[in-house]
């Protein structure tokens, strides 16, 4: 499975939220995610094209995106 979309329900009406963390994943240069909308939800989609990905590399994303919702959230 290349691609997967996924949201935090939680901020499914803030649409800042999306953008503000996909900018600072994507500003650290070591993962990349877009944002796609599901049924008017931004969700973000992640892409495994390479086939040297390992369980590191998502889990490395997996951090990131929980250590900028942290800071989201504690702004």
């Amino acid at each position: 499975m290349p691609v997967v979309c996924f949201a935090k329900s939680e901020f499914e009406t803030d649409s800042n939220f999306p953008k503000e963390i996909l900018d600072k994943i994507l500003a650290k240069g070591k993962s990349w995610l877009s944002v796609y909308p599901i049924n008017g939800i931004p969700t973000f989609r992640a892409c495994i094209t390479n086939y040297n990905t390992t369980e590191k590399e998502i889990d490395e994303l997996v951090d990131e995106l929980n250590d900028e919702v942290t800071s989201y959230v504690g702004q």
